[in-house]
């Protein structure tokens, strides 16, 4: 059956684990370029977080664009965000982001989704399984398995066994 992600906002932003776990793929410019929306990683998360993870092609394609936080409101609301001891500092940098120009947070981090839920019920939550989901309809059943398998043995990702595609995930391994 076709997976239909609907993004209830005009752009999504990647936390770092989700950044990591979608270019464990191989795929990254791939999965990425098949979602509805524009994506997004913030600045800190690309120089404090990935290591040497490089995302410099997808930004110069304009598949992901870099944001940074803008003015004193995004500063202190990360800030605040950031005292929940739910929160890592880029989570808290995203979910500011997120908050101020209205966009979906993709996030595998427990922590960081009950703090959505809990606090700010308005942002859509979107896995990385939902990604590269979204993603797998329009690929090649090989191509998705290679990517699934890829992401186990690079990362080592496995969505939760309470997520509603754990089950489609094993099943593409």
């Amino acid at each position: 059956m076709p997976f239909s992600l609907v993004v209830k906002h005009p752009g999504i932003i990647l936390d770092a684990c989700s950044a990591i776990v979608v270019h464990a793929s191989d795929r990254f410019s791939e999965v990425i370029a098949a979602l509805p929306v524009q994506v997004s990683i913030p600045e800190y998360i690309l120089t404090e977080e990935l290591g040497t993870l490089d995302l410099r092609l997808p930004i110069a394609a304009g598949m992901l664009t870099k944001l940074d936080l803008e003015g004193d409101e995004e500063a202190l609301s990360a800030l605040h965000f950031g005292t929940d001891p739910r929160m890592h500092a880029g989570e808290a940098v995203c979910v500011a982001l997120a908050v101020h120009r209205n966009l979906a947070v993709a996030t595998d981090d427990a922590s960081a989704i009950s703090f959505l839920n809990e606090r700010l019920p308005s942002i859509q939550v979107i896995t990385s399984a939902e990604i590269v989901r979204n993603w797998a309809d329009s690929a090649n059943p090989v191509d998705v398995s290679d990517a699934i398998n890829q992401i186990y043995k690079n990362d080592g990702y496995v969505p939760h066994v309470w997520h509603p595609l754990r089950s489609w995930w094993m099943g593409q391994r």
